[in-house]
């Protein structure tokens, strides 16, 4: 489930905030920074800029993944998370390497929270130090923390103003480019799979000229609590204008998208809004291609939700452009649809890896199954078999986690333990002819084998290669 996140973004009117920087710190030479909670740069200050190298507004988005080593990231998220778990300031010593020359830095490290004490991020003041000594002011230290947290409710009305829709309070048109433009750069380097959807809602000039615009207002935002309910976490969702909105899908190809997009489009089609009555939404995916520039991704976006218009509404349109490439969990070749397992998918341990493909094979048999129409006793035995290795995989994997001292370990447990309780039961309604097999193999293929083992999984594969 997603939630709606408009608080957590602080792509500012940069200007205005190094004026209160300046105010405030004065001639302090102190690097200064906001997170998300995905450990993206949402705020970084002149001199923290200078000292990755990089031009006003070219850290956001970026996290230190994308700028240091492995080992050294890894060690700062590390820290990130554990002052977000613990909610309380921390004191780090934080060693870097830019360009063959090594820093130390000290750093205070906060969470951040809103204006209902829910923690949405965290800031940073960092410090460089002599090596020999260690120890930086701590005067210094403790007056830019404190001048920081003043900063806090300048923040709140400067973001709110930049970034989000004054309507529904989710990201506007401008933020949405921002996320596009970051995942495009992280699909180029990568090779990660990223999706659009363009949702409209069917009809809506009806509901303003029958209710007036105040109706038509409930509606838009019921529209996004309902979108909201059915997004999975790493989705955002956007008002790109009117009663039209934008879903960007990270780590999502094609088939994945339409799960994701279909769980909405079902909601919306059962919810009663009030006064309104009950209201359906079209929708258009595009699947991000190689070296495709934003305006044609966007286009093409465009064209696919047309088309659901056209042919009648309340209905997904998917694009027709060439099928995925890269390190995309889909592929469709002529007259089959299969699974592929890629060389990149590989995480270096032997075990984890040849699970990991021996998955897809089972994948592949019980999708070779459903589409030649064989009976559904055969069938429920491959299911059977798929969630038999699947359960086997899940209890190996979390071995080589404890091994290898994966901090997440407790987190992927229990994703683990909801994927095989949700795959059980939906299995019960399938064999109670509650449900059909091809919802089943959606489930089971992609939101299981594909998109766990192609996402989630990839968190845990730098701490193997590290030992």
């Amino acid at each position: 489930m997603m939630e709606v996140r408009a608080a957590e973004n602080f792509v500012l009117e940069t200007a205005q905030f190094n004026h209160l920087l300046t105010l405030l710190l004065g001639d302090t030479k102190v690097l200064v920074g906001m997170k998300d909670l995905s450990h993206r740069y949402l705020y970084a200050n002149h001199d923290l800029e200078s000292f990755y190298g990089v031009g006003s507004g070219g850290l956001i988005g970026l996290s230190a993944g994308d700028l240091l080593s492995v080992d050294e990231a890894q060690s700062i998220h590390a820290k990130e998370d554990e002052v977000l778990a613990s909610g309380r300031p921390q004191r780090h010593v934080d060693k870097v390497a830019l360009e063959g020359e090594r820093y130390t830095m000290v750093s205070i490290r906060f969470p951040y929270q809103d204006h209902d004490a829910k923690i949405i991020g965290l800031g940073f003041i960092a410090l460089a130090v002599d090596d020999a000594k260690n120890n930086p002011s701590a005067h210094d230290m403790v007056a830019a923390k404190n001048k920081i947290i003043e900063l806090q409710q300048a923040v709140d009305n400067l973001q709110m103003h930049a970034s989000t829709d004054a309507l529904t309070k989710i990201w506007n048109r401008r933020s949405m480019l921002e996320y596009m433009t970051h995942e495009a750069s992280r699909h180029a380097r990568y090779g990660h799979p990223v999706s659009i959807a363009f949702a409209d809602l069917d009809h809506f000039k009806q509901v303003n000229d029958t209710w007036g615009h105040s109706v038509g207002d409930e509606v838009i935002n019921g529209f996004v609590a309902v979108a909201a309910q059915e997004l999975r976490a790493t989705d955002l969702l956007g008002r790109w204008g009117g009663e039209e909105f934008m879903i960007l899908m990270p780590n999502t190809g094609r088939l994945s998208a339409q799960l994701a997009v279909e769980r909405v489009r079902a909601a919306i089609e059962k919810h009663d809004f009030p006064v309104a009555g009950k209201i359906t939404a079209s929708f258009g995916i595009a699947t991000l291609q190689e070296s495709e520039v934003l305006d044609r991704w966007i286009e093409r976006a465009d064209a696919s939700l047309y088309r659901a218009k056209r042919s009648g509404r309340n209905r997904i349109e998917v694009d027709n452009a060439e099928a995925d490439t890269g390190n995309q969990p889909e592929n469709v070749v002529p007259g089959f649809v299969s699974l592929i397992w890629r060389q990149a998918f590989e995480c270096g341990h032997a075990q984890v890896d040849q699970q990991h493909q021996a998955l897809f094979d089972y994948a592949n048999q019980l999708l070779n199954s459903v589409l030649g129409g064989q009976p559904k006793d055969e069938i429920g035995l491959l299911i059977d078999v798929l969630l038999i290795e699947l359960e086997r995989h899940f209890s190996d994997e979390e071995t080589v986690m404890l091994e290898v001292g994966y901090p997440g370990l407790d987190g992927h447990r229990r994703i683990h333990q909801m994927l095989i309780s949700q795959a059980q039961t939906l299995i019960d309604n399938f064999r109670a002819d509650q449900l059909e097999v091809g919802a089943l193999f959606k489930f089971l293929a992609y939101e299981v084998v594909v998109s766990h083992l192609l996402v989630e999984d990839r968190l845990f594969f730098p701490y193997i290669s590290a030992n």
